[in-house]
């Protein structure tokens, strides 16, 4: 089996706040386009392991522009939903999310397709795996290559615990943790392909999808150019100035216990401490501009 593996691609209508792209949908619609590029090259589908939108309702401009990369890619594409994708983030609800149309659509679609029509282990978010083939398991599971790499109060599992939990499957794809990554042990794989772009400031790891070829044991890493000079941290430090502001008000409140909420106590109790440097008449006009 061949195929191109790749997950969180957090398709949205809004451009993130560290981005400064122009063209914002154009970007998206560009790789995507680099994606079905690879996939027609090596002649073979798609595999997304969850996360195609970044929030369970998108615009239909959004899902237009993934139905067009759907339909460029000559052998299919393959998906399972992932936790952004679902509102309230159950399958319960697949009917109210926009993931539902396109579940929907690949019915009727020869370019759209779920795991049910193919010969591949999955499971959408939330779900039990459905059991078909040993080879190949496509699930959304907050995965890291190392323990240690898990952060503090984080509820994710290491590539270790993931071949563990999962001992009958040769490769295991998964999404949602946003670093691309291969572990290997005893001749089985977890490959985590991470996201398509940046979209966190936070989140600067190179961006990429796998080709994967399971007859050769091929686990090909394709990185995809990133645009570094368009992704800022100034929303941060405006962040930081903002909450710096708000903790010097908090800090005049509570030394100052005589400190008001009113706009206007507060400017007579400044007319009364700086009484001698004002003139009378500067306190005439400012009396009269509050009433």
């Amino acid at each position: 089996m061949r195929f191109i593996a790749c997950a969180d691609l957090h398709l949205r209508q809004d451009k993130p706040r560290c981005r400064q792209d122009e063209d914002w949908l154009g970007f998206q619609e560009s790789r995507l386009n680099i994606i079905a590029e690879y996939a027609n090259e090596n002649d073979c589908p798609i595999f997304i392991a969850g996360d195609l939108f970044n929030k369970p309702i998108v615009s239909e401009e959004i899902i237009n522009i993934f139905i067009d990369f759907c339909k460029k890619v000559n052998n299919g594409v393959y998906a399972i939903a992932g936790n952004h994708d679902l509102l309230y983030h159950s399958m319960k609800y697949l009917n109210k999310s926009s993931i539902g149309i396109l579940f929907n659509m690949a019915s009727i679609s020869d370019k759209f397709h779920t795991f049910e029509d193919i010969d591949v282990s999955y499971a959408n978010f939330g779900e039990n795996i459905h059991e078909k083939s040993k080879e190949v398991l496509i699930i959304h599971q907050l995965t890291f290559p190392d323990i240690n790499k898990i952060p503090p109060n984080t509820e994710a599992l290491s590539a270790e615990e993931l071949l563990t939990m999962y001992p009958d499957y040769r490769y295991i794809i998964t999404g949602d943790c946003h670093i691309s990554f291969v572990y290997s042990k005893d001749n089985r794989f977890v490959i985590n392909p991470g996201h398509i772009d940046i979209q966190k400031n936070n989140e600067l790891t190179t961006p990429c999808i796998y080709f994967v070829d399971t007859e050769i044991q091929e686990i090909e890493k394709i990185e995809l150019e990133e645009k570094y000079n368009l992704i800022t941290d100034e929303y941060i430090r405006d962040e930081e100035e903002r909450e710096e502001k708000i903790q010097a008000f908090v800090e005049k409140l509570r030394v100052h216990d005589d400190f008001s909420l009113s706009f206007e106590d507060n400017i007579e109790q400044e007319i009364e401490l700086n009484r001698k440097q004002l003139d009378n008449k500067v306190i005439e006009i400012i009396r009269f501009l509050m009433n």
